[in-house]
């Protein structure tokens, strides 16, 4: 064999194990996925039980509130400047 079948003959059997790891990877996934379909099939996960948006509104709360104290620190907005 000439060098150039040697590495052609190389890339050809890294293409080779690369595509048998890809497929191993793919079949994981796809086992893995259908673990999780199960899993909100049954109605372990992915359903809201209401706790998520009381969440969700106290970090929207605490949000708000830490905008506005950076505001008031950035632009020294102070409430008794505006008294008469």
């Amino acid at each position: 064999m000439t060098n150039q079948e040697t590495l052609i003959q190389e890339i050809q059997d890294e293409i080779a194990a690369d595509m048998s790891e890809r497929q191993s990877v793919i079949e994981s996934a796809q086992a893995k996925d259908k673990e999780i379909q199960a899993r909100m099939d049954r109605g372990e996960i992915g359903i809201s039980h209401g706790s998520d948006n009381v969440v969700a509104l106290l970090m929207f709360m605490l949000a708000t509130v830490v905008t506005l104290l950076a505001l008031f620190f950035v632009f020294q907005i102070n409430p008794a400047h505006y008294q008469p």
